[in-house]
């Protein structure tokens, strides 16, 4: 069985361009043990939430828990994945690996949600 449970959206200022982004989380039972996995679905606009996205993005994991995606990006910036975008709270936080200690980068990109704050810099909000 599967059911998606919550939906987050985020606005998004990087430059002077705007994102929507909204995630989708997923429960789902595994098919062989019947453990429950869990999903993220991530979806981005330019400008608006309707339309034809920009970007759709899937990460799944056999986690006990649903907040193994806390501290994963949400979205990539560039090619190489060195720049990313991270949900805290009801905020977005773009975060750059240049800017992270070494002992951070090699963690990169799942850092803790402290260090999100501490080395991010916010660029949007939650908006529903």
């Amino acid at each position: 069985m599967s059911s998606w449970y919550l939906t987050k959206m985020y606005q998004v200022k990087i430059n002077r361009a705007i994102l929507i982004i909204k995630n989708e989380y997923q429960r789902l039972d595994c098919p062989h043990c019947n453990k429950d996995l869990f999903g993220r679905m991530t979806t981005s606009w330019h400008n608006q939430a309707n339309g034809p996205p920009i970007l759709n993005e899937y990460h799944y994991n056999n986690s006990d828990s649903p907040n193994q995606f806390d501290n994963m990006p949400i979205i990539y910036l560039d090619i190489k994945q060195d720049d990313a975008l991270f949900a805290f709270d009801h905020e977005v936080f773009r975060v750059k690996k240049e800017v992270l200690s070494e002992n951070i980068q090699g963690r990169w990109p799942l850092i803790e949600l402290e260090e999100i704050r501490l080395f991010g810099s916010l660029v949007g909000t939650e908006c529903q």
